[in-house]
């Protein structure tokens, strides 16, 4: 009797110790960051039109021996559908235009993207004095919406043959992996699946940003559109309720 007791003190101990694991695990594998201008919801209540940039999407696929794909196909379908989402979302708060072009980022777009997110990360308290880049007013040039969205949608996972090199070789489970404007290189949780979406509101005539959100999930896969639904209602809610 005393050791069975004892045995079940044992699993009480080590099942707490896993639960306080699992939540600190959670809680640091989920990240958001906000920023916006001191008058953001005055301006929010005078917009009455939005100019949705097509969201630029950077998935990559961990394959064997290391090797780093792009999966093109999935992120030519995501870009569409979330382009439809967020018009849906937005549509009875705002007239929705959607621009068209391509959801891949030219080298020097994605140069000046990793800039201003670098610049937005270094700000502490107000994005006020923060310009939009000359290459992101060109995609705008042409539209009478004076304010716009530009929409980025990144991430990573193991294809199946990776997994099953790992298992087999016993692989290291992390490697690092540059995702497309992020600016560095992210180590992969052990899944091997992580995703990120970052918004950006923009005034198109003062060359101003007034609102940045980005939301991100470690081990959360970038190819789950219920993931992706759910990063869209995170990062636009401030933008739904006028």
């Amino acid at each position: 009797m005393k050791f069975e007791k004892q045995k079940h003190i044992r699993f009480l101990i080590r099942s707490l110790f896993t639960l306080m694991f699992l939540i600190i695990a959670i809680q640091l594998s989920f990240g958001q960051n906000r920023r916006q201008v001191a008058d953001f919801k005055v301006i929010r209540k005078s917009i009455d039109s939005l100019l949705i940039i097509p969201t630029y999407v950077d998935i990559k696929a961990i394959d064997s021996d290391n090797l780093i794909l792009g999966d093109t196909l999935f992120a030519k379908e995501s870009s569409d559908k979330i382009s439809r989402d967020i018009k849906s979302l937005l549509d009875n708060k705002y007239v929705i235009q959607l621009s068209k072009g391509n959801y891949k980022l030219s080298p020097e777009l994605e140069t000046d993207l990793r800039d201003l997110y670098g610049e937005i990360s270094e700000s502490e308290k107000t994005i006020s004095n923060i310009s939009i880049p000359n290459t992101i007013i060109a995609l705008v040039k042409n539209s009478k919406q004076r304010y716009c969205v530009l929409n980025f949608y990144g991430g990573h996972y193991k294809t199946k043959a990776r997994i099953k090199q790992e298992e087999k070789e016993l692989l290291p489970k992390s490697i690092g992996v540059a995702i497309l404007t992020l600016g560095s290189v992210y180590l992969t949780p052990a899944s091997g699946n992580l995703s990120i979406m970052k918004t950006i509101l923009f005034d198109k005539i003062d060359r101003k940003l007034i609102f940045y959100k980005e939301s991100s999930i470690a081990g959360s896969n970038p190819r789950s559109y219920v993931n992706i639904e759910n990063y869209i209602s995170s990062n636009f809610k401030p933008l739904y309720y006028k």
